[in-house]
């Protein structure tokens, strides 16, 4: 459940939430959300731990112009995750992501991802680093 966001629209895109989930809040439709919602580690999150989970973060955005040589339209998404227990206030650790997209003509794009979760008493640590090909028709 969504609680509160917020988004700056300026030269660049400042996004912010708090999203609440009880024990058992994901399946379905609530399956896709989460996931969509958290950074890249979410499913560390699935099932919903017993004592619930709380994601506050901030999400950045930019993209360049197409004065800047090479990086014309390419798009910078950085965003930090902090996740905790609803019950009890135990803290499950952080996540830093962050993407560069370049668009490559009008219907493709690459971009390389990266992602690092630290854990703090909940799973594990990780860190992973990829590259994809997106493809618009």
């Amino acid at each position: 459940m969504r609680i509160s966001s917020f988004t700056v629209v300026l030269l660049f895109v400042l996004e912010g939430a708090f999203d609440h989930f009880a024990k058992g809040t994901v399946a379905g439709s609530a399956l896709r959300g989460i996931c969509a919602i958290m950074g890249f580690f979410g499913r560390k999150f699935l099932p919903t731990p017993s004592a619930g989970l709380e994601d506050k973060y901030v999400k950045f955005s930019y993209t360049f112009g197409d004065a800047i040589l090479l990086l014309g339209k390419t798009k910078i998404v950085v965003d930090y995750h902090d996740f905790k227990a609803v019950n009890g206030g135990a803290h499950y650790g952080n996540e830093f992501d962050a993407a560069l997209i370049k668009p490559i003509g009008k219907r493709y794009s690459i971009a390389v991802h990266y992602a690092h979760y630290n854990a703090d008493g909940f799973s594990t640590n990780a860190r992973k680093t990829w590259v994809t090909l997106q493809a618009k028709y």
